[in-house]
């Protein structure tokens, strides 16, 4: 009889446990469900600033929402965030450059994406993918049930780009028109909300740029790595100081005003130039470096998916751009205590302190460029304050955790209360 009772309490105990189990799987199937649902928006698939925005934020909303990006142009962000378990739907149709058939296909499919997945929250970045998906956006809207909340993360504009000046106007229509369909816009620095104008200024939020603090770098192990790849490309036989970029090779980047500026010093045997990315310009900026001759000193090394690693090897770090709204790779050097020379131009300013954490030379002046460079090249002991000092400013003020909190209060905050 005792034998029987223990094995009735012994079956009531297990039942017990497995009701206590499945309703725990319950509620925690039933919290994943009640999950909110964010696609994040991209035209490339590309590893710069605005891809490197996407994948921080997907990753980390992941945590408390449900994540699926969507990217137009394949490359190096597609593949990252497939590594870190993120849904990632490819959109080929979405492409940068105007194509009126193909842009109203990347219409059509980001509207059926919007449809079948009904996200709470649609947050798109760069300029295609910003305009295409706010218009898909309010289409969804018309007859979707619970509204989707619209947003735009502005990583520069268009219409600062060289071009015709009537296409930059067309250019600035469409990104005005981008900004009022959003229910809110991210400017990544203050300058960028500044060139919009000030009839939309209450649409705008500025929340910069952040970045995930790491470990310093071994410089030492970071110069090993970039000496063999740059000598496997170009054999100098000399140890010169070496000047870095990273950056997609791209007119706006302005590599070219860098081998402009760094001409007499590249000649003259005080240095040599690396370039790390890669891009349409690459064949051109080549021939360029020939025709100023100094190819002997110039070497591009192309996609180096560790380019953040190897930064630490560079004596001094370019970045000649002429156009930027508030570029990572500033961040990235800074967490690697490079000493910066950069241009004047977007949000630059606000992350580069002259004199404190870096050098600027005004945009396209080939002349203040190679002076600054001079200025570093003779004074190591400023190299490495000025290092320093873009360290502790990036530690403090650009965060990857306070560029997720401000996104966060504009995601709860456009739940609440709603779109335009």
């Amino acid at each position: 009889m005792a034998s029987l009772r223990h094995l009735y309490y012994n079956k009531s105990a297990k039942n017990l446990v497995r009701i206590i189990i499945d309703t725990a799987q319950w509620r925690t199937a039933t919290m994943v469900e009640k999950r909110k649902k964010i696609i994040y928006l991209i035209t490339k698939s590309s590893w710069g600033g605005a891809g490197r925005y996407v994948f921080d934020l997907a990753v980390t909303a992941s945590n408390e929402y449900s994540v699926i990006v969507v990217t137009g142009e394949g490359g190096e962000l597609g593949a990252r965030l497939h590594t870190a378990g993120i849904t990632t739907i490819h959109e080929d149709k979405l492409g940068r450059d105007v194509a009126i058939i193909r842009d109203l296909a990347a219409f059509l499919s980001i509207y059926f994406i919007l449809r079948k997945e009904k996200p709470d929250i649609l947050h798109t970045n760069s300029s295609k993918a910003g305009v295409t998906g706010v218009l898909a956006g309010r289409m969804y809207n018309l007859t979707a049930k619970n509204k989707v909340k619209i947003i735009f993360t502005a990583h520069g504009w268009a219409f600062n780009e060289d071009r015709a000046i009537h296409t930059r106007l067309f250019f600035k229509f469409l990104q005005w028109l981008t900004v009022f369909l959003s229910t809110k816009t991210i400017a990544v620095s203050e300058k960028t909300a500044r060139d919009i104008g000030k009839y939309l200024s209450k649409k705008i939020a500025v929340i910069h740029n952040g970045i995930g603090s790491d470990q310093a770098s071994n410089r030492d192990d970071a110069r090993k790595k970039l000496l063999a790849l740059t000598r496997a490309v170009n054999p100098i036989e000399r140890n010169l100081p070496i000047i870095g970029t990273v950056a997609e090779l791209h007119k706006n980047k302005g590599i070219d005003i860098a081998l402009f500026g760094l001409k007499e010093i590249i000649k003259s045997g005080l240095a040599e130039y690396v370039v790390i990315g890669q891009g349409e310009e690459r064949a051109k900026l080549k021939n360029l470096s020939e025709t100023l001759g100094i190819s002997h000193g110039v070497t591009f090394l192309g996609f180096q998916r560790e380019a953040s690693e190897l930064m630490a090897g560079f004596d001094i770090f370019l970045l000649p751009s002429r156009t930027e709204a508030f570029p990572y790779v500033l961040l990235e050097a800074g967490l690697k205590k490079c000493a910066v020379i950069a241009s004047d131009v977007g949000g630059i300013p606000e992350i580069i302190s002259a004199g404190f954490s870096g050098l600027i030379f005004r945009k396209g002046d080939v002349a203040n460029l190679a002076s600054s460079v001079s200025e570093l090249l003779q004074n190591p002991d400023k190299r490495q304050r000025l290092g320093a000092g873009l360290n502790e400013k990036v530690l403090t003020t650009f965060s990857l955790e306070n560029m997720w909190r401000e996104t966060n209060k504009i995601y709860v905050a456009q739940e609440t209360k709603g779109g335009i």
